[in-house]
C-alpha cells in the first residue's frame, strides 16, 4: 500500500513587500472617498518600486481628495516608513473620472435592492469548525492573507487559485462584497452546527441583482435531516439576501472600513467597533472622526436565525 504525503503551504507576504504595500494604499485611498462620499465607485491599480509610486484608476465621487497627500500618509502612519522616507518617494497619479450620468442609468432605479450586479463572477465563502474563528488550521497560522488567498479555494487548497485584488474596489464590486458575504454566511452557519464544514457557492450575472446561483455544500457532513440542495433554498428565500444592495446593506460596507483587511488579512479576524480619523484640504469639515465596525462579515449575528429556521437546537 502506498501512502501518499502532502504538504499545503499558503502564500505569505512578507511586511514591506511591495505588493502588500500596494494593496495598502489602495484600500487606504478607498477609506478616504467613502469617509467623505460613501456612495463612492473607485477602482485602483497601484505599483510600487524602491522609489516611486504610480496610482491608476476610476473613481466617481463628490470626494476631492489628493491621492500623493493620501498615500505618503499610508506610508507613513499605517505602513509605518519614516516620515523622510515616505516624503522621498516620486508619486505619479492618473485616475481618471465616471461621469455620473453612468450611476444614474445603471443604479438609480425605482427600487435600489435592484440594482444588478457590476460583473458576472462565482464567489466563494468557507469556515470550519476547526478553530474559534472558524478558518481552517493552516491559513489561520499563517496570517496576514495576501490578495492571492481570498476565495474558497485558498482557503481550501492553499492559494492554488489566483484571483484579482480585492484592494482599491468600492463594495458595489460584487467579487468583493459577495465574497465577504459568503465568508459571513458560512461561518454562521457552521456556528450554528449545520456542519463542521461549510461551503458557499453565489454566481452572478452582470446587470442581474439576485445570483443565477447560491449553493451550500455541506461537505457531507450536515446534521440536519434535509439535502443540501434543501438548506440552499430555505438560506437564500428566508434569512440571507444576496443582491448587492443587499449585502453592501447587511454588512455595513458603505464605510471607511477597509485599510484593516489588506493590513490584517480579509477573513477570520475579530469584529471590532473603532474611531477612524481622516483629513482632507478641499473637504468642509476638513476633518472627520467616523465610528466604523470593522470585519462585519466575520460577526456570529444570524446564528439564532439559523438555528430557529433549521430546528437546531
Amino acid at each position: 500500500m502506498v501512502m501518499e504525503n502532502k504538504v499545503i503551504a499558503p502564500e505569505f507576504v512578507a511586511w514591506g513587500r511591495t505588493n502588500q504595500i500596494a494593496d495598502q494604499i489602495a484600500d487606504y485611498l478607498l477609506d478616504y472617498y467613502l469617509a467623505y462620499d460613501p456612495n463612492s465607485k473607485t477602482s485602483f491599480n497601484v505599483l510600487v518600486t524602491n522609489n516611486q509610486i504610480v496610482v491608476t484608476g476610476n473613481v466617481m465621487s463628490y470626494s476631492i481628495i489628493s491621492a500623493s497627500e493620501v498615500v505618503r500618509e499610508a506610508l507613513h502612519e499605517k505602513i509605518g516608513f519614516g516620515k523622510v522616507i515616505a516624503e522621498s518617494y516620486a508619486i505619479m497619479e492618473s485616475i481618471q473620472g465616471k461621469a455620473f450620468s453612468i450611476k444614474r442609468s445603471v443604479e438609480e432605479r425605482e427600487y435600489p435592492l435592484n440594482t444588478g450586479a457590476d460583473s458576472s463572477c462565482v464567489v466563494f465563502g468557507y469556515a470550519t469548525n476547526e478553530t474559534e474563528n472558524f478558518m481552517p488550521p493552516v491559513p489561520d497560522f499563517s496570517k496576514p492573507l495576501s490578495k492571492c488567498q481570498l476565495i474558497a479555494e485558498m482557503y481550501r487548497n492553499g492559494g492554488i487559485n489566483n484571483v484579482n485584488t480585492f484592494c482599491g474596489c468600492d463594495p458595489s464590486k460584487v467579487r468583493r462584497s459577495a465574497t465577504y458575504a459568503a465568508r459571513h454566511l458560512a461561518k454562521n452557519l457552521a456556528a450554528a452546527g449545520v456542519s463542521d464544514e461549510i461551503i458557499v457557492q453565489v454566481a452572478y450575472v452582470e446587470g442581474i441583482a439576485k445570483p443565477v446561483n447560491f449553493y451550500v455544500n455541506t461537505c457531507q457532513k450536515s446534521k440536519v435531516a434535509i439535502s443540501d440542495n434543501e438548506i440552499s433554498h430555505i438560506l437564500g428565500t428566508q434569512i440571507f439576501d444576496m443582491r448587492p444592495k443587499a449585502i453592501e446593506e447587511r454588512l455595513k460596507l458603505r464605510n471607511p472600513i477597509y485599510a484593516e483587511t489588506s493590513l490584517q488579512g480579509h477573513f477570520g479576524q475579530k469584529p471590532q467597533k473603532v474611531t477612524k480619523k481622516f483629513k482632507s484640504d478641499w473637504e468642509n469639515p476638513q476633518e472627520r472622526n467616523i465610528e466604523v465596525e470593522l470585519f462585519t462579515w466575520e460577526k456570529l449575528d444570524y446564528v439564532d436565525v439559523v438555528k430557529k429556521v433549521l430546528n437546531l437546537k
